[in-house]
């Protein structure tokens, strides 16, 4: 197999054009770096925003706990306290006002769940509702 001068020409030019310049690859790893910073970004904004939907969830079970409770208890028993959570996630704590409203026959129940979240913003879930002295008489049909 032997090769002319013009053959050899054409198979080095062919040869050469196949690789990729150095200013190419920096430019490729640089476009690359930032879809790759860009991504963790997202990925950390979606990290906080499960976090802070896992907390507001979290807030919400303890205030339907401490609500269901509160229906359980004789309207005569009923009162104000505080209350404390502490879980692996957040340290939170709670408010509960029992009042009077309008009659000493209906009360206001207010329940609510205060905690910080990592951005060191105050939170609050507040969930209400009112229970009467008389329970509900159900209709026959």
């Amino acid at each position: 197999f032997t090769v002319t001068k013009t053959q050899g020409n054409k198979i080095m030019r062919i040869l050469k054009n196949e690789g990729f310049s150095l200013l190419e690859i920096l430019v490729a790893l640089a476009i690359f770096g930032i879809l790759i910073s860009g991504l963790l970004a997202l990925m950390e904004r979606e990290k906080l925003f499960i976090r802070n939907s896992t907390e507001v969830l979290e807030a919400r079970l303890i205030a339907n706990k401490t609500m269901e409770t509160l229906k359980a208890r004789p309207f005569e028993k009923l009162q104000s306290y505080s209350l404390g959570h502490s879980s692996k996630l957040k340290d939170m704590t709670g408010n509960v006002l029992v009042s009077d409203f309008g009659s000493s026959a209906l009360k206001k129940i207010v329940v609510t769940i205060q905690w910080v979240n990592p951005q060191g913003l105050e939170k609050k879930l507040v969930l209400s509702t009112l229970r009467s002295k008389y329970p509900l008489i159900k209709a026959e049909g």
